[in-house]
C-alpha cells in the first residue's frame, strides 16, 4: 500500500537525487511495439536513478496506454523508491489506481498529498496539472526530468522552469514519441 504523507518521506531526504517522470496520459501513449520499446524506456529511467536516486512524477493514475505504464515497469523489476504527487481531493483515484500494483514494489511508494489552488479550476484541468507539476518540482528540488513524450502540459512546466530562479537549474530530457491519436 501506498504510503500517503503531506511532507517529505525519508527516501527523498535519503536520496542522492530525484527524476522526475513526466510524458503522455492515458489514450496518448504508444503501445509497445508501435512506436514505443518498454524495455528500452524502463532501462533508460533505471539508469538515470543509477542506485540511489528516487523517481517523482505528478501522480498520474496508471493506464496500459500512459507513461505510467513504464513506471509501473520499472518499479516492479528495480528496488527504486517512488514518490507521487497528487491533489488531497483525488486522493482516492490513486490509491485506487496504484494500491494493488504496489506490493509489487520493493522500493516503495510514497505519496504526498498537495493541496490545490482554486484559482486553477478542477483538479483535473490542465492549467491545475501545470500547477502540481511546479509544486512537485519545488518540493523535490529535482534537478532531472525525463519526459515520455507529453504535451502542452509538459511544455509550458519547462518554460516555467526556464524563467523560473529555483527552477531554472532542471535538465530537461524529451524522449520524442508519437502520440496516440484519440480516435484510435
Amino acid at each position: 500500500m501506498p504510503k500517503v504523507t503531506t511532507v517529505a518521506p525519508r527516501c527523498l531526504e535519503e536520496a542522492t537525487h530525484v527524476v522526475h517522470l513526466k510524458g503522455f496520459g492515458c489514450g496518448r501513449f504508444p503501445e509497445d511495439g508501435r512506436g514505443c520499446c518498454d524495455l528500452w524506456l524502463v532501462e533508460m529511467l533505471a539508469a538515470a536513478c543509477g542506485t540511489s536516486g528516487v523517481i517523482a512524477w505528478d501522480g498520474d493514475e496508471f493506464g496500459e496506454d500512459s507513461f505510467t505504464r513504464i513506471l509501473d515497469k520499472a518499479l516492479s523489476s528495480r528496488s527504486i523508491p517512488a514518490v507521487a504527487f497528487y491533489w488531497r481531493s483525488l486522493k482516492d483515484s490513486f490509491l485506487e489506481s496504484w494500491q494493488p500494483r504496489a506490493e509489487r514494489y520493493s522500493g516503495g511508494l510514497h505519496l504526498v498529498l498537495l493541496e490545490e489552488n482554486k484559482t486553477c479550476g478542477s483538479p483535473r484541468s490542465d492549467a491545475s496539472w501545470v500547477q502540481l507539476g511546479i509544486a512537485a518540482l519545488r518540493f523535490t528540488r529535482a534537478k532531472q526530468v525525463l519526459s515520455l513524450g507529453g504535451g502542452g502540459v509538459v511544455a509550458e512546466e519547462a518554460a516555467i522552469c526556464a524563467k523560473d530562479e529555483q527552477l531554472n537549474q532542471v535538465h530537461w530530457r524529451l524522449i520524442l514519441l508519437s502520440r496516440l491519436s484519440i480516435f484510435n
